[in-house]
C-alpha cells in the first residue's frame, strides 16, 4: 500500500494536483472498491472534489486524467492481490 500512496502522490506532482486532494482521490477509490461506498456516492464526491480545486478548464483536465489514473492505479493494486492468492 506504500508503493501506491508514493505513486499516487508522485504522479500529483505531474498533473499538478494538491497532495491532500490526492489522498482523497485514492482514500475515494479504495472506499468504492471495498464496497464502503457506492458508485454513484464516488462519482458524487469525485466531482465535488473536481469542482472545488479546479480553477481552471486545464486544472479540471487535470483533475479528471488524474482521477481516472487513480482509478487505474488502485484498480491493479487490488487485481494484483487477486491474482496472486
Amino acid at each position: 500500500m506504500k508503493s501506491l500512496k508514493a505513486h499516487v502522490q508522485l504522479q500529483a506532482i505531474i498533473y499538478q494536483i494538491q497532495p491532500e486532494t490526492a489522498n482523497e482521490y485514492l482514500e475515494l477509490n479504495i472506499a468504492r472498491n471495498t464496497g464502503l461506498i457506492s458508485s454513484e456516492e464516488y462519482t458524487e464526491t469525485i466531482w465535488m472534489i473536481t469542482a472545488a480545486a479546479a480553477e481552471t478548464e486545464q486544472l479540471w483536465i487535470n483533475h479528471q486524467l488524474f482521477s481516472q489514473l487513480v482509478t487505474t492505479l488502485v484498480n491493479e493494486y487490488y487485481l494484483s492481490f487477486i491474482i496472486s492468492d
